[in-house]
C-alpha cells in the first residue's frame, strides 16, 4: 500500500501544469542564501513541504499508508525542507548521485520517506 501512495503523489508531481515551471536541483544549487531569489525559493520549499503533509493527512484520513510518517505536530518551515532535501542530496538514498535536472518535489519527497520513516 506504501508503493500506491508514492506512485499518486509521484504522478501527481508530473502530470501537473506546475511541472513545467517546477525546480530542479540545477535552479536549486544557483540561490544561494544572500540572493533575492532565495525568498522565493523558501516559499517554494515550504509549499512542496506543506503538500506532502497535505499528501500525508490525506492518506491517513483515506485509511491508505503513507511513504512516510511525520510527527503530528510537525510545523513545516523551509528550513526544515530544506534539511531534508541538502540531506538526501549529499546521501541519495538510492545510492546514485541526483542528476541536475531532477525535479526538486522528487528528491523532497523521497528526503522525506527517510527523515520521517514509519515504524
Amino acid at each position: 500500500m506504501k508503493k500506491h501512495a508514492l506512485v499518486l503523489m509521484l504522478a501527481t508531481f508530473s502530470i501537473t501544469p506546475i511541472n513545467s515551471y517546477a525546480v530542479d536541483l540545477a535552479l536549486y544549487n544557483s540561490v544561494s542564501e544572500d540572493d533575492e531569489d532565495s525568498v522565493i525559493m523558501d516559499v517554494y520549499l515550504k509549499g512542496l513541504g506543506e503538500g506532502l503533509i497535505y499528501s500525508y493527512t490525506l492518506s491517513k484520513s483515506m485509511r491508505l499508508e503513507s511513504p512516510f510518517c511525520p510527527p503530528d505536530n510537525l510545523i513545516i518551515s523551509a528550513d526544515i525542507v530544506r534539511t531534508i532535501v541538502d540531506g538526501e542530496i549529499l546521501s541519495p538514498s538510492y545510492g546514485m548521485e541526483y542528476n541536475s535536472d531532477t525535479f526538486l518535489a522528487l528528491i523532497t519527497t523521497v528526503g522525506f520517506k527517510n527523515f520521517f520513516p514509519c515504524n
